[in-house]
């Protein structure tokens, strides 16, 4: 089992998708599970939308082990630092992967067909839950 640093400071996610027609909720709502781990959420509201909601950096754990074991550090913290807003950041997960339980990082929305799983992490101090996340510090020793 992979070591996961304790983050210091106080983070909320929102890992959210579109349902379509051709989309069964139950598969999406899988989806998201598998990207926070099976961590349940603290709430989930439909509306074309499945939210759900979570107070804890626990529910980034599992995507803190996927960065790692995929080996793409760089990448998602380029996406991480290309996200952010104030004090958020969003990436973009491949949907129909996540419900197979893998992840893939998406640059476009486009890149996933039925839209991708939006990964949104709120914390005021956003730039280390970043480093935390896809630290500058797990890239030493690696060729860019």
């Amino acid at each position: 089992m992979m070591f996961i640093p304790k983050l210091d400071v106080t983070v909320s996610v929102q890992i959210s998708a579109k349902v379509h027609a051709s989309e069964s909720s139950s598969k999406v709502s899988k989806a998201i599970e598998n990207v926070s781990g099976g961590v349940k959420p603290i709430k989930v509201e439909e509306d074309g939308f499945i939210i759900f909601s979570y107070d804890s950096e626990v529910a980034l754990h599992n995507l803190f082990r996927k960065i790692r074991e995929r080996r793409v550090i760089a990448v998602a913290r380029r996406l991480l630092l290309k996200g952010v807003v104030g004090d958020t950041t969003t990436i973009m997960i491949n949907k129909q992967v996540a419900f197979s339980g893998g992840i893939v990082l998406c640059e476009e929305e486009d890149e996933s067909p039925l839209g991708p799983i939006y990964v949104k992490i709120e914390s005021s101090n956003i730039s280390k839950v970043v480093d935390w996340l896809a630290g500058s510090d797990d890239l030493k020793g690696r060729k860019e």
